[in-house]
């Protein structure tokens, strides 16, 4: 027994050796970085204000390819969660609610429900079939006492070959053909190197074809779902000056839990007079309160355990400001989260009941039309002003 101790404190002692091998970052003065083989033009650095026409090009052309509304739809993370977000989506479908969304944007588990979003119903059986199947639980396997010696609490190799099971050839030939109708598919990593959000134009990735894109595409959906020291992190090959780096990505919402417009950006007078009236759907796959611990904390429970309390109080403020810039801007603002009587266990816990029970809880309350807060009615929640009221 004595000498079990002495290995796990020993194993502890390294654990803070365990590193990713992996080539430099860009150095931060390098001028123009881009992933390998790409223009720079298929992902927006938030940290970079002149982007902001970027943005604003890309939304404008968006907008003309309304097919008579302006429909937006913004997708939270929140792991298992997701599957009351595909449930949301589904009801919609079959209550007839379901728009065609202009612009489609994701992060982390929402980031994995873009895309078949954006592409529409003939789609649905495979996103539902993604979060409700029963091989679902096995996607990721906690490490164990290897865990000391590795970047992450968790394996996943398995959900790696799950997505790159489910990006096939004809699947990106779709999310080409409706970017090249000017609709917009936007997904979010986090850069650690420079700790800054980076916003992935999904559809110009598609547009480029061939095995590249498709690596760069699982790539970057790999990222954005990897939550950090839970899920190793990703790197992503790029160049800048001739020479080439590694990027470190991260799960998108470690810098924003979702986004409507990417952080720090702006649109123009014109984007923004032209979105009067438009549609903006924010579905949140988590609870906007922080429940109890489900058992004692262990130590391989207490990263997640923390990171998801971080998400949920991100979350609420981003909620708040979204309503605001919805109201400000005389947008039909719709929110949803997973109500707060349901008996949610957390992100990670991938069972299948429990991601059936959240996937029927959100295709019940979307077919009964109950599943969308107004602003007032999310300032409520929240114990604020109403959004009407602030300045």
């Amino acid at each position: 027994m004595f000498r079990r101790i002495l290995a796990v404190a020993a194993a502890s002692l390294l654990a803070g050796c365990a590193t990713l091998s992996r080539l430099p970052a860009p150095p931060i003065s390098s001028a123009l970085v881009a992933p390998t083989n790409y223009q720079a033009d298929v992902r927006i650095n938030s940290y970079d204000p002149q982007t902001s026409r970027v943005v604003t090009a890309l939304y404008n052309k968006a907008i003309a390819a309304s097919d008579g509304s302006i429909d937006i739809l913004a997708l939270s993370g929140g792991g298992a969660g997701g599957a009351f977000g595909v449930g949301i989506l589904m009801g919609m479908q079959r209550s007839g609610r379901r728009p065609q969304f202009e612009i489609v944007t994701g992060v982390s588990s929402g980031a994995l429900i873009a895309p078949y979003a954006f592409l529409g119903p003939d789609w649905d059986g495979a996103i539902t079939e993604i979060y409700t199947a029963p091989q679902t639980a096995s996607l990721v396997v906690r490490r164990g006492i290897g865990a000391l010696f590795q970047t992450s609490l968790y394996r996943t190799d398995h959900f790696i070959d799950w997505i790159d099971r489910h990006v096939t050839p004809q699947f990106m030939a779709a999310i080409a053909r409706e970017s090249r109708k000017g609709r917009l598919l936007l997904v979010a990593t986090t850069n650690i190197d420079t700790g800054a959000s980076t916003i992935w134009n999904m559809g110009l990735i598609a547009e480029q074809g061939g095995p590249s894109a498709r690596k760069l595409f699982i790539d970057v959906l790999v990222a954005s779902s990897s939550i950090p020291a839970v899920f190793p992190p990703k790197l992503i090959d790029v160049d800048s000056g001739g020479q080439h780096f590694q990027e470190m990505h991260v799960d998108g919402g470690v810098a924003v839990p979702f986004f409507v417009v990417p952080a720090n950006m702006s649109l123009g007078d014109d984007a923004i007079r032209r979105l009067k009236g438009a549609n903006l759907y924010v579905v949140l796959n988590s609870q906007i309160d922080i429940g109890p611990a489900n058992g004692a904390l262990k130590t391989t429970s207490i990263i997640p355990r923390s990171f998801e309390i971080d998400q949920v109080y991100r979350a609420r403020q981003n909620m708040a400001l979204t309503a605001y810039f919805a109201t400000r801007n005389e947008m039909e603002l719709r929110l949803t989260w997973i109500p707060p009587d349901f008996p949610y266990q957390g992100s990670l816990v991938m069972d299948q009941p429990s991601m059936q029970s959240l996937f029927d809880e959100g295709l019940g309350l979307a077919m009964r039309g109950q599943a969308w807060k107004s602003a007032n009615a999310l300032a409520a929640e929240l114990g604020e002003v109403p959004i009407a009221a602030m300045p």
